[in-house]
């Protein structure tokens, strides 16, 4: 069982406070792409790529990393999950 003490949610349209959580000392954090990012395709195309090349650099270790996609019915659902599988995440969230 893995026990958290802090998680942070952070806009993954936002490269500036993704750099900011990167630093913090929470055991988790989920990097959304569904509520923090407007509902239309430029912003959530956007946010995708922000969070990608956010991802290409290393998170320590100590922390899980974690997406949340789009919803399951969401037009943008299947490239969050190619995305996700691509960057190598710990774990997703719908």
């Amino acid at each position: 069982m893995k026990v958290r003490r802090s998680m942070l949610l952070v806009p993954a349209g936002d490269a500036n406070k993704i750099e900011k959580a990167r630093q913090s000392s929470a055991d988790m954090l989920m990097l959304d792409l569904q509520d923090s990012v407007p509902f239309d395709e430029g912003a959530k195309t956007q946010a995708r790529a922000t969070l990608r090349a956010a991802l290409t650099q290393p998170f320590p270790r100590s922390r899980e990393i974690n997406v949340r996609l789009n919803a399951l019915h969401s037009p943008w659902l299947m490239e969050d999950m190619v995305m996700a599988l691509e960057t190598d995440v710990d774990s997703v969230t719908f």
